[in-house]
């Protein structure tokens, strides 16, 4: 919760793993209702940064 590379570094690590960038959007969406929506979008743009799609 709030913890921009936590987020990074678990989306890099699915993506090695083999999951795709829209599986990593909807884990988090599912989240919504859970930490709610200002914390998911501020995840999503967070594995939107080039940093970790690189």
């Amino acid at each position: 919760m709030q913890s921009e590379g936590s987020v990074h570094s678990h989306a890099r690590r699915a993506l090695e793993a083999g999951a795709g960038i829209q599986e990593i959007e909807h884990s988090l969406l599912l989240l919504v209702s859970v930490i709610g929506f200002p914390r998911v979008a501020a995840a999503l743009s967070w594995i939107s940064d080039d940093s970790v799609s690189a």
